[in-house]
């Protein structure tokens, strides 16, 4: 049984102000996404350094809203435990494979991304208070990392070995979330992905709907990246 956990952590959050506001992402200047003032004192600025200012100032807003975010999370995370055998059980069934990693431990940042990593058998990602004050929207966060998660372990290497490279393959890995709509849309809030994978998003629709196959969707998602989709970068 997979289990997914709770949990405060500052430095995770702390690393995950820096490392947004220090990079972008499938089109997106995460920098842009927080006040001007705040902007200053992170962007090119030496980590240990905004360290200094990002962790009073994390430590001050984990004061004041550290409450109202434990009560949120409370409701959203009961939400979640009412509904995960199902959204395991779909998903597994969509995909043919166990889900994987057993361990998953979600954490709260006050940064609005939200990253994920693995490493083993554990996997970890972040929710922001967009997603935890409802709880559709909790759900539908941790279900969507937990895409990524099956791809990863299971789907990566395959899409490597039939020819796209690591950056075509993220892409397609972030597409395929599109599964959330056409299968869990009575569960959780519904998916938008990114800008850039709009079109691709159709397509890969497209081919379900025909097939209901999660393999031969990735087989015409991998032509789609070969031929249509190869400058996306």
């Amino acid at each position: 049984m997979v289990s997914v956990d709770f949990r405060f952590n500052l430095k995770g959050d702390i690393d995950n102000w820096w490392d947004a506001c220090n990079s972008s992402f499938m089109g997106n200047d995460w920098k842009m996404w927080i006040r001007p003032d705040l902007r200053e004192k992170i962007v090119g600025v030496r980590k240990d350094k905004a360290e200094r200012f990002l962790r009073p100032y994390l430590e001050g807003v984990y004061k004041r809203e550290g409450k109202h975010v434990l009560k949120m999370i409370g409701v959203s995370k009961r939400y979640w435990d009412e509904n995960e055998t199902e959204i395991y059980s779909r998903l597994s069934k969509i995909t043919k494979k166990p889900i994987w990693p057993p361990i998953i431990h979600c954490y709260y940042t006050t940064f609005p991304r939200c990253p994920y990593g693995f490493k083993k058998n554990e996997g970890w990602l972040y929710i922001n208070k967009k997603f935890a004050k409802n709880k559709k929207e909790y759900a539908g966060t941790v279900l969507h990392e937990l895409m990524h998660f099956q791809f990863h372990k299971y789907f990566w290497g395959y899409c490597k070995k039939h020819g796209l490279s690591d950056a075509q393959i993220n892409h397609l890995k972030e597409a395929f979330t599109f599964l959330i709509n056409e299968e869990f849309s009575d569960i959780v809030s519904r998916d938008n992905g990114y800008r850039i994978h709009k079109m691709l998003r159709k397509d890969l629709s497209k081919i379900w709907k025909k097939s209901n196959n999660f393999r031969i969707t990735l087989d015409g998602g991998i032509l789609l990246m070969k031929r249509k989709y190869h400058n996306l970068d």
